[in-house]
């Protein structure tokens, strides 16, 4: 039996042909279309557009550096001034009061309540810095100076961290006042020994982050936190 018309179904016909004999038009097939490829302009080319898309810059943070921190630290100290000025004239206030503004003399009652006042003052600056910390991740002077306190995975230092981060920063003030409280400044060399002793502490606090991985200072080590720069970089900015 022979096919007229050759179909499809004529393995010696190519398809193309036996939809044409049904009249069905199909578009040319590349071996019959005349492509003819513009040449490039003479000069500089440019090159060919690329369509793959291109993930966006990764952000990373930086570590503080040393000089950072030190004038971060030197700030919050002028906070610690400030505050403690401010319960000091109200502490004075207090006793001049009772006083009846210098008319009379000042009780022991009056000059104790003055003494808790102006102390209460340490108080209230290390409630502020430990609540910052926890709370924003920075104290005041970190503020200022753009830095951020964070635990490794990047989150804020819980209240208790930065609890002990505050009593790493007063290693070297507690020596002073333990010796104080002992009596040990009375003798010139005690006193001499005492203070060299908190002030290698205080450098060596500092110190650490030259040779500790993460430039973690003593208080970092203790509290298991960071000092990073709060602006994030990308990747091509470092």
């Amino acid at each position: 039996m022979t096919t007229t018309g050759g179909l499809a179904g004529d393995a010696n016909q190519p398809v193309q042909a036996s939809y044409m004999d049904h009249g069905v038009n199909l578009p040319p097939t590349p071996a019959q279309m005349d492509v003819r490829v513009p040449a490039p302009p003479e000069g500089d080319v440019p090159p060919y557009e690329d369509d793959t898309p291109v993930a966006p810059p990764r952000t990373v943070a930086r570590l503080a550096s040393l000089e950072m921190r030190i004038v971060a630290f030197v700030l919050d100290l002028v906070v610690l001034f400030i505050c403690g000025s401010l319960f000091f004239a109200l502490g004075g206030l207090v006793l001049l009061m009772s006083t009846n503004f210098g008319e009379s003399d000042a009780t022991d009652a009056a000059f104790n309540a003055f003494l808790i006042i102006w102390a209460s003052s340490g108080l209230v600056w290390m409630l502020l810095e430990v609540v910052l910390t926890s709370w924003i991740g920075a104290t005041i002077g970190k503020l200022i100076m753009g830095l951020k306190v964070v635990r490794r995975n990047g989150r804020h230092p819980a209240l208790w961290r930065s609890f002990v981060r505050f009593i790493g920063y007063q290693v070297a003030p507690m020596l002073v006042a333990g010796a104080w409280a002992l009596g040990l400044l009375s003798d010139p060399a005690l006193r001499l020994a005492v203070l060299a002793i908190a002030g290698f502490v205080l450098i060596l606090s500092f110190g650490m982050v030259f040779f500790v991985k993460g430039r973690r200072a003593l208080q970092d080590v203790l509290a298991g936190t960071y000092v990073i720069e709060a602006r994030q970089y990308t990747t091509e900015e470092i």
